[in-house]
């Protein structure tokens, strides 16, 4: 028994030298070992090598294997082989841990069984390690923001790079990040640190630490030998876009150089970019985003001479022209929309002005889109301070509001249902109306004038009849005759 526990505290104290890398780094990984991260290392992780080595001497290596499954008190557990082998000796135990719940239900060490709490204690021990401090949470090692703070507080450089790495078997994409101190920074902080570590389903697989004195004559260094996966490595793929607000320019005046990192891979990614012109290093940056992530920032440039310059950005160029006289420079304004609100079947004018702004003669694009689609295209040649305005004629297809787009600039056109226009037989309709009404109106007033006359009548029936037919008759129909009959006679006979 007092040899079993010797062993464990010799194996103790082996892993206490890989935590100590850590006192030397400003990187600070700790977290908190249990279950789930028992659970979470083997659900991804299958085995894992790695050599520790320091300026003392060689140390040995330390690694964990799943060797199958099997059943232990009804439970389907994962079969572990965990060793340490050093110089002198070599550890090594059996842990059988439950696939459900990570609990670990049994240890073999040495020779002696564990069961129970035992067992508990000492397998989330011997594996919770690997979690807390070789398979590290993604979100406790963040490139990104150790460089920013670092450089803030300016006690050193960081570099950075990634390579393809065959270990073991498995073909890993890592990133390296190394620190260096300058010589008058806080002892803390003095010393060269490395960190190498891959993105994988567990989070930032540690690939390689070390840390060394800025005399070299201290070093000690944790290195990644073999590991395989569960699943292939989750791999980023950053995709970097350049661009520029102008090309053209006059001595002085500024362009602005857009650059967009986006990820869509399925792992997060960094890209470690830098600008330059004309080969001179101007600014770096460092990219760090998560899957389905983009993001952008810009740089605004300026040169005093004229001549070509070679904007470079990772892989990506731009050449830039700088002119004694400033080149053509077009601005895009007053957008309209004629009329701005029409009916089904009809066109709209959609009108632009464009500006030559530059010094020079040039040509400029036009474009029209709907909907944030192109439509048509027209080219201006403008004369330097010429200025010109460009027409589209749209007609609508469909109802509704349309978005209205040349050159960025933006409004709204609005088709309403096209209006039901009058018909012949309508117009007729209303012509009969019309003169209904008059007749009506005008027999009024000759019963009215008969009647203040002693009732005598001005005109016979007939002649009245005769009357109405010669004025209506073209316009009304036989029923409308009848009406007249009606209304004219009867009264006067009465």
């Amino acid at each position: 028994m007092y040899k079993i526990i010797g062993k464990i505290i010799t194996s103790f104290w082996i892993i206490l030298l890989i935590l100590s890398l850590v006192i030397y780094t400003p990187l600070v990984q700790s977290q908190p070992t249990g279950r789930d991260e028992v659970l979470l290392l083997l659900t991804n992780v299958r085995a894992a090598k790695y050599r520790i080595a320091s300026s003392a001497g060689s140390v040995g290596t330390i690694g964990f294997q799943v060797l199958g499954e099997e059943g232990i008190s009804g439970e389907n557990t994962w079969k572990v082989k965990w060793e340490v082998v050093t110089e002198e000796d070599s550890t090594t135990a059996i842990l059988w841990v439950s696939k459900s719940t990570g609990s670990v239900l049994q240890v073999d060490f040495d020779g002696e069984t564990f069961t129970g709490d035992l067992a508990e204690n000492l397998g989330t021990m011997l594996l919770g390690m690997w979690f807390s401090w070789v398979g590290s949470k993604s979100e406790s090692f963040n490139a990104e923001d150790i460089i920013e703070d670092y450089e803030v507080l300016a006690y050193g450089r960081f570099t950075f790079g990634s390579e393809q790495k065959t270990i073991g078997g498995s073909r890993l994409l890592v990133y390296k990040l190394r620190w260096e101190s300058y010589p008058t920074a806080p002892e803390e902080y003095r010393g060269v640190w490395e960190a190498w570590y891959a993105p994988t389903g567990l989070g930032d697989l540690i690939v390689k630490y070390r840390y060394e004195s800025l005399d070299g004559s201290e070093w000690v260094e944790l290195e990644l030998l073999s590991v395989e996966l569960a699943q292939p490595q989750p791999l980023p793929n950053m995709l970097v876009r350049v661009e520029a607000n102008k090309r053209d320019l006059g001595p002085g005046e500024s362009a602005v150089i857009m650059i967009t990192c986006a990820n869509d891979g399925n792992a997060a990614g960094v890209a470690n970019l830098t600008l330059s012109v004309d080969g001179k290093t101007l600014k770096s940056w460092l990219f760090v985003s998560k899957p389905g992530e983009v993001k952008s920032l810009n740089y605004t440039i300026s040169f005093a001479e004229a001549g070509t310059y070679t904007v470079k950005v990772g892989d990506s160029a731009l050449a830039l022209t700088v002119s004694a006289h400033r080149p053509a420079s077009f601005k895009v304004s007053e957008l309209g929309v004629t009329p701005r609100s029409l009916p089904l079947g009809e066109s709209a004018m959609i009108t632009v002005k464009v500006q030559n702004t530059g010094e020079e003669a040039g040509s400029y694009g036009v474009t029209l889109k709907i909907n944030g689609q192109p439509v048509s295209t027209k080219t201006v040649s403008l004369e330097p301070g010429g200025a010109a305005t460009v027409s589209f004629p749209f007609t609508p297809a469909n109802v509704g509001t349309y978005e209205v787009d040349v050159n960025g600039l933006h409004t709204n056109l609005i088709v309403n249902e096209a209006e039901e226009k009058t018909t012949g037989s309508q117009t007729w309709l209303l012509i009969s109306a019309i003169a209904v009404a008059a007749a009506i109106a005008t027999g009024a007033l000759l019963l009215l004038k008969t009647k203040n006359k002693g009732r005598r009548l001005l005109y016979s029936n007939a002649t009245i009849i005769k009357f109405f037919s010669f004025l209506y008759f073209p316009f009304v129909s036989p029923l409308s005759a009848g009406v007249y009959s009606v209304i004219v006679i009867n009264p006067a006979s009465s």
